[in-house]
């Protein structure tokens, strides 16, 4: 039977994925040949690859977010917070936490320091271009509120 894949991250024409049947390793698809392999089998969800590291959900860690490095085969927690989920720009993590009294978006550097409230509250669709990051509140469409990349005050998006 074919495998059904959750893919999070392509980096050098690898597809990354967790696994989500038995298992939650870290595996790369190739696109060149078209074959899939184990690249380590840690505890993963939402995988995305960033150099030599590997960024993920840590179900190990009550769901807090980690990273692996592919190169030194090391993982470091970045943060004990429970993730909901994460955004990745420039040299900054972005991701909203969850099942707290003090749910808030966050932001830190990607080696986990300066880690920061951006916003409390609960968020969604946390996206990023190479200035802003754009996020609304959890079912709320609007206002769309948006805060420099790397740090500043947040602000009401005005199109």
């Amino acid at each position: 039977a074919d495998n059904i894949i959750n893919p999070h991250c392509v980096a050098n024409s690898t597809i990354y994925f967790n696994g989500t049947e038995g298992d939650h390793y870290l595996y790369g698809l190739s696109t060149s040949t078209d074959t899939i392999s184990t690249i380590w089998t840690g505890n993963v969800w939402n995988p995305v690859v960033v150099g030599s590291y590997v960024y993920y959900m840590d179900l190990s860690n009550h769901y807090g977010l980690s990273r692996y490095s592919i190169t030194n085969n090391e993982v470091e927690i970045l943060t004990n917070d429970r993730v909901d989920f994460f955004n990745i720009a420039d040299n900054m993590i972005y991701y909203q936490t969850a099942g707290s009294d003090n749910n808030a978006l966050k932001r830190m550097r990607l080696d986990g320091s300066d880690n920061e409230v951006v916003r409390e509250g609960i968020h969604e669709n946390i996206n990023i271009t190479s200035r802003y990051v754009y996020f609304n509140e959890f079912s709320f469409d609007t206002p769309i509120y948006h805060t420099p990349v790397n740090g500043g005050s947040v602000s009401i998006f005005q199109p």
